[in-house]
């Protein structure tokens, strides 16, 4: 009897991941990787939630632009030559 609960598991799960790579397949098809290469403009967009209490209100900018990216710290993480009155992070997780 375990046995062919055994079994049953097995199809169950080779059934479920058969599944899962095909509406993996589907919804990755439109997937596009964004590269970036060192130098390239890019726009920032800042939400209230990284400036420090008190300094951010809802006149400021949510987007400022262009600024330089200068290095890859790895594939979704970059740094960015911001201004140094913006109190912020250069690293920027994208």
């Amino acid at each position: 009897m375990t046995i062919d609960v055994l079994a049953t598991l097995d199809e169950v799960r080779c059934k479920l991941m058969k599944t899962n790579a095909k509406y993996n397949e589907v919804v990755n098809r439109h997937y596009r990787t964004k590269v970036l290469k060192e130098r390239d403009r890019v726009i920032v967009f800042l939400c209230k939630e990284i400036f420090l209490v008190r300094l951010h209100s809802k006149l400021h900018h949510k987007k400022y632009s262009p600024y330089t990216k200068i290095k890859n710290v790895n594939n979704n993480a970059f740094i960015i030559d911001l201004l140094d009155n913006m109190s912020i992070s250069i690293i920027i997780i994208f």
